[in-house]
């Protein structure tokens, strides 16, 4: 007997690594590494420093090239893909660099605003910055830091630029390098919940990379945990909590 066909067809894979591979000279850094991400997922990639785990993510940005196996976001095949291609799956992806990345010289609304002051789109400043004001006030951001540089606001403040930055143009899809690094308890749990609630605002599909376990368990769907390059153990945090491997035991203990 035929199986009737389901009524919830499954959500289109947004984000997939299907054996990609890295190395550097003689070290390599990623083995063979697979999992996708679903629209309107979260994916969460932990590991412990040196894993592999920003090479994987400037990978996905096209900042480095896999040495093997494929890659795509927003349905661009990241090798196969023209300038223009990528340009335009990038327009559609927000990016919190670890460390926010936050450009010195700049204002806070600049930074958030970057993207809409420079080619091809060259708003004018007031419009810009009208739009960068409009953003920063849905990661409560007052108007009044607005033109700071952001060597005049704390870790957690900056981190807020950062994801208002993100947002800017409404993306698809986040990519969060370490989004709650350095930060205090309490911070820490702000931009957890930041998070949750942009990614609910969006309806964005989500991949971090982190070693908080804290921030895993509450913003991720799936956790994987890359250990010397490979992709050991993938799934729910329950079930990752029940995995033998000791590099998970370790990382969920420490």
């Amino acid at each position: 007997m035929k199986r009737a066909p389901s009524s919830h067809p499954s959500p289109p894979l947004v984000i997939e690594v299907k054996g990609a591979s890295k190395a550097f000279g003689p070290n390599p850094v990623l083995k063979k590494v697979t999992f996708s991400v679903p629209a309107e997922h979260s994916f969460v990639l932990m590991g412990r420093s040196g894993s592999g785990k920003s090479v994987l993510l400037k990978c996905l940005l096209n900042l480095l090239n896999a040495d093997t196996g494929e890659l795509s976001l927003n349905g661009c095949h990241l090798a196969h893909a023209s300038e223009k291609q990528h340009r335009a799956c990038m327009q559609q992806t927000g990016v919190v660099f670890q460390g926010s990345a936050l450009f010195d010289s700049l204002t806070v609304w600049e930074n958030v605003a970057f993207s809409l002051l420079l080619p091809p789109r060259s708003m004018g400043t007031h419009l810009a910055k009208k739009r960068a004001l409009s953003v920063m006030s849905k990661v409560g951001l007052a108007t009044n830091v607005a033109d700071k540089v952001p060597g005049e606001l704390s870790g957690g403040m900056q981190r807020r630029v950062a994801l208002a930055r993100a947002i800017l143009l409404k993306p698809r899809v986040l990519l969060l390098d370490e989004p709650t690094a350095g930060l205090d308890a309490i911070f820490s749990r702000l931009i957890m919940q930041l998070i949750q609630e942009l990614r609910h605002a969006l309806k964005a599909t989500v991949l971090t990379i982190t070693h908080d376990l804290r921030l895993a368990q509450t913003i991720g769907d799936t956790l994987g945990i890359l250990y010397q390059g490979h992709l050991v153990a993938q799934g729910s945090a329950a079930n990752i909590a029940r995995h033998t491997h000791p590099e998970v035991k370790a990382l969920l203990t420490f």
